[in-house]
């Protein structure tokens, strides 16, 4: 609702959208909304994700990504960018984003590739819908992963699924396994 408001606070007490969309934040807390059809081609994100990153997690080259992401960039040259989102505006579209300095393309998730484990994920990766007694249950992500068909994933227990869980799955991994050598 607060987006709503602001919005309409700041475009004449218009709210105009009945489709799907994209809402753009700024930190001073401006907001504009692109719309599928009237300003996009495609609804939202497609997150593209690097060759060298697909074979080190185990991700899909391309999925959809349904929840909010911050556009960031980080300056930090040992900084390593896994994957990018790229939005799909129509030339309407394309002229909002432009006015405002919002990119097309933009950094999915970064990994430090110096003295010292680190990721940021741009965005909220770890949303999901599970019901929380099943989690427990042995094996179900693999009943999950056998389940789920769309392959650019239009929910997010499919974003979760394929792609946050087997590279959080890697990363813990890489980290415990460096932990116990270590140690010894």
């Amino acid at each position: 609702m607060w987006i709503v408001h602001y919005y309409k606070n700041q475009h004449n007490n218009q709210w105009p959208f009945k489709k799907a969309g994209l809402v753009f934040v700024n930190v001073d807390a401006h907001i504009e909304v692109l719309e599928k059809e009237r300003d996009l081609t495609f609804e939202g994100p497609i997150v593209n994700t690097f060759v060298f990153a697909q074979e080190k997690y185990n991700l899909p080259d391309k999925i959809f990504y349904p929840f909010w992401f911050d556009i960031t960039y980080s300056t930090d040259t040992t900084n390593e960018i896994l994957a990018y989102y790229q939005l799909f505006p129509n030339s309407r579209g394309d002229s909002i984003l432009k006015a405002y300095d919002i990119p097309t393309i933009f950094p999915v998730a970064y990994e430090h590739v110096g003295g010292y484990p680190f990721y940021y994920f741009c965005g909220d990766f770890c949303d999901h819908f599970a019901k929380f007694n099943f989690v427990q249950l042995k094996g179900i992500w693999y009943a999950q992963i056998m389940l789920l068909e769309n392959k650019l994933g239009a929910d997010g227990k499919y974003f979760f699924t394929k792609y946050y869980t087997p590279m959080v799955s890697r990363i813990l991994q890489d980290y415990y396994k460096d932990r116990v050598q270590y140690r010894d």
